[in-house]
Order: structure tokens, then C-alpha cells, then sequence
């Protein structure tokens, strides 16, 4: 048993991911977020799940997030396929390990992050994909904030961050992360954000 699933993960590594989930989970991506996304690879381990390694996602004016590598696990529900239905892909969790993040707050008091919320998401090609929580550990944080002038900017480190998703209807989070002055301030932050679906 042990030889045929390192067969199985193999034989995903060498020819299934590379061809077919990657160009998948690359549009789906930039269909939920509106965004552009480099991907170097993409592997499955055993242990962590599906990983996305290089991962980088861009827009016309900035990249937004740069990670090394990111995991999720996933459940593909039981389903009858005698008749066309949803598959629904199932992500209790993704872990974005040491990532750099732009988090910017425009001028008219809006944040590009928000920007990266679902709204009006449909599935394509018969898949739909829930996500139920997003972690980051160890992040840097880039913070601007252009409703002054000039445009104030913090770097915040070592942010662990656990996002929790129920959407549509809102998102959780809790924040812990330092900002490099003398000494080093901590803040620990827990917040509920109310999404307004857009019609």
C-alpha cells in the first residue's frame, strides 16, 4: 500500500500537476481575486498537501503578495457523477509560510486586500472551491497608507495572522506582530469584517 500512494504522488508530481492542476488553480486564482499570479512549481506531498511553490500575485501596479511556498490540504466530497453537478473542493486551511505582503490604504479609505474577497464568485468548469481559513506565519507586512500626505509607511514583522473565512457573509481575524522600533512594540489585534455583497 505504502508503494502504490509514493507511486500515486509520483506519478501527480511528474505528469497530472504539472499539466493540468497548475494551469487550474492558476485561473481560478486570478478569476476569484482579479489579480495576476506567478507560480514557479506546484507539487504534492504527502504531509502537507498541495503545494504552491514561488508563488506571486500582481496587479498593473504592485505585487501584493510574494511567498516561497504555500500549502493546503483539500476534500473532494463523494459525489455522483451520473448526472452534471458542482464538485465541491473542500480547504480547511492554507498555510502561507513567510510571506511578504503590500497592504495598502488608498485614499479614498479603502484597502487593496479587500480588493482580493470573492464577491459574485461563480465556479467554472463544474468545480467550485471553499476555502475555510487562511494562516500566515512569520510574514512582513509593507503598510502604506496614502490618506496622508506624504504617504505614511510601517514595516510590520513577524506577523502571524489566522483569517477566518465564512463567505460570503464575513471574514475573522487575529493578529500578532511587531514593529521594528526601540524597543520592539508587539500588537495583538482580533477583528470581524462585515462583507456588502456588490450587486
Amino acid at each position: 500500500l505504502v508503494l502504490v500512494i509514493f507511486a500515486a504522488v509520483a506519478y501527480l508530481n511528474a505528469i497530472t500537476l504539472p499539466n493540468k492542476i497548475k494551469a487550474f488553480v492558476t485561473s481560478e486564482i486570478e478569476y476569484a481575486t482579479h489579480k495576476k499570479i506567478f507560480l514557479q512549481s506546484m507539487r504534492f506531498d504527502i504531509l502537507k498537501g498541495l503545494v504552491l511553490d514561488g508563488l506571486v500575485l500582481y496587479d498593473d501596479t504592485s505585487v501584493i503578495i510574494r511567498a516561497k511556498e504555500v500549502e493546503s490540504g483539500f476534500l473532494i466530497p463523494a459525489v455522483s457523477f451520473r448526472k452534471k453537478v458542482i464538485i465541491p473542493i473542500i480547504i480547511p486551511a492554507i498555510l502561507i509560510e513567510s510571506p511578504s505582503i503590500l497592504v495598502e490604504r488608498r485614499a479614498d479609505n479603502s484597502f487593496n486586500i479587500s480588493d482580493l474577497i470573492p464577491r459574485g464568485y461563480a465556479p467554472k468548469n463544474g468545480i467550485t472551491v471553499d476555502i475555510y481559513s487562511i494562516i500566515i506565519k512569520h510574514g512582513i507586512i509593507n503598510f502604506v497608507d496614502k490618506t496622508r500626505s506624504p504617504p505614511f509607511t510601517e514595516i510590520i514583522e513577524n506577523a502571524d495572522v489566522k483569517i477566518g473565512l465564512s463567505l460570503p457573509e464575513e471574514i475573522t481575524f487575529d493578529l500578532k506582530c511587531k514593529i521594528p522600533t526601540e524597543p520592539p512594540m508587539e500588537i495583538k489585534s482580533y477583528g470581524q469584517y462585515l462583507i456588502r455583497e456588490k450587486k
